[in-house]
Protein backbone atom coordinates (compact mmCIF):
# COMPACT_ATOMS: atom_id res chain seq x y z
CA UNK A 1 0.00 0.00 0.00
CA UNK A 2 2.46 2.45 1.15
CA UNK A 3 4.23 1.65 -2.62
CA UNK A 4 1.14 2.64 -4.31
CA UNK A 5 1.08 5.79 -2.58
CA UNK A 6 5.08 7.08 -3.13
CA UNK A 7 3.98 6.26 -6.86
CA UNK A 8 0.47 7.80 -7.22
CA UNK A 9 2.47 10.82 -5.25
CA UNK A 10 5.16 10.67 -7.72
CA UNK A 11 3.02 10.27 -10.69
CA UNK A 12 1.13 13.66 -9.91
CA UNK A 13 4.26 15.26 -9.40
CA UNK A 14 5.69 14.65 -12.72
CA UNK A 15 1.97 15.35 -14.13
CA UNK A 16 2.20 19.01 -13.14
CA UNK A 17 5.76 19.94 -12.76
CA UNK A 18 6.90 17.83 -15.88
CA UNK A 19 4.03 17.18 -18.59
CA UNK A 20 3.45 19.34 -21.13
CA UNK A 21 6.39 22.13 -20.28
CA UNK A 22 7.92 23.61 -23.14
CA UNK A 23 11.48 20.76 -21.68
CA UNK A 24 9.11 18.06 -22.52
CA UNK A 25 7.75 19.46 -25.97
CA UNK A 26 11.14 19.74 -26.72
CA UNK A 27 12.24 16.42 -25.88
CA UNK A 28 9.30 15.24 -27.91
CA UNK A 29 10.74 17.17 -30.79
CA UNK A 30 14.32 16.53 -30.59
CA UNK A 31 13.20 12.81 -30.53
CA UNK A 32 10.61 12.78 -33.57
CA UNK A 33 11.75 15.39 -35.73
CA UNK A 34 15.44 13.63 -36.95
CA UNK A 35 13.72 10.35 -37.81
CA UNK A 36 11.30 12.58 -40.49
CA UNK A 37 14.27 14.27 -41.62
CA UNK A 38 16.03 10.79 -42.10
CA UNK A 39 12.93 9.12 -43.72
CA UNK A 40 12.80 12.41 -46.13
CA UNK A 41 16.73 12.54 -47.08
CA UNK A 42 17.86 8.95 -46.63
CA UNK A 43 19.47 6.67 -49.33
CA UNK A 44 16.60 4.21 -49.84
CA UNK A 45 18.19 0.90 -50.63
CA UNK A 46 20.72 1.78 -47.62
CA UNK A 47 17.86 1.92 -44.92
CA UNK A 48 18.12 -1.87 -43.79
CA UNK A 49 22.04 -1.11 -43.74
CA UNK A 50 21.80 2.02 -41.54
CA UNK A 51 18.80 0.72 -39.47
CA UNK A 52 20.85 -2.32 -38.28
CA UNK A 53 24.01 -0.11 -37.50
CA UNK A 54 22.36 2.82 -35.88
CA UNK A 55 20.41 0.28 -33.18
CA UNK A 56 23.37 -1.56 -32.30
CA UNK A 57 25.09 1.69 -31.72
CA UNK A 58 22.60 2.65 -29.65
CA UNK A 59 22.42 -0.37 -27.63
CA UNK A 60 26.04 -0.45 -27.29
CA UNK A 61 25.97 3.18 -25.78
CA UNK A 62 23.11 2.63 -23.17
CA UNK A 63 24.33 -0.37 -22.19
CA UNK A 64 28.58 0.80 -21.60
CA UNK A 65 27.10 4.28 -20.21
CA UNK A 66 25.00 1.91 -17.82
CA UNK A 67 27.93 -0.19 -16.71
CA UNK A 68 30.01 2.98 -16.31
CA UNK A 69 27.42 4.45 -14.01
CA UNK A 70 26.58 0.84 -11.93
CA UNK A 71 30.95 0.72 -11.76
CA UNK A 72 31.02 4.53 -10.39
CA UNK A 73 33.29 5.25 -13.05
CA UNK A 74 31.16 8.19 -13.78
CA UNK A 75 27.85 9.70 -12.62
CA UNK A 76 25.61 12.02 -13.22
CA UNK A 77 25.34 14.93 -10.34
CA UNK A 78 23.12 17.58 -12.29
CA UNK A 79 19.36 16.89 -13.21
CA UNK A 80 18.74 16.12 -17.03
CA UNK A 81 18.48 19.06 -18.53
CA UNK A 82 15.10 17.24 -20.64
CA UNK A 83 12.91 15.86 -17.96
CA UNK A 84 11.77 12.45 -18.34
CA UNK A 85 9.10 11.61 -21.44
CA UNK A 86 7.46 9.16 -18.21
CA UNK A 87 7.87 9.08 -14.76
CA UNK A 88 10.94 6.57 -13.94
CA UNK A 89 9.64 3.57 -11.73
CA UNK A 90 11.98 2.61 -9.03
CA UNK A 91 12.23 -0.28 -6.61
Amino acid sequence: MEYHHAFMDRMSAWEQEVLFTWQWWLGIGLTIIPWIIWLIYRKKDSSGRLLYSGTFVALLSVTLDNIGVQLSLWNYLKAPAIPAYFPMISH
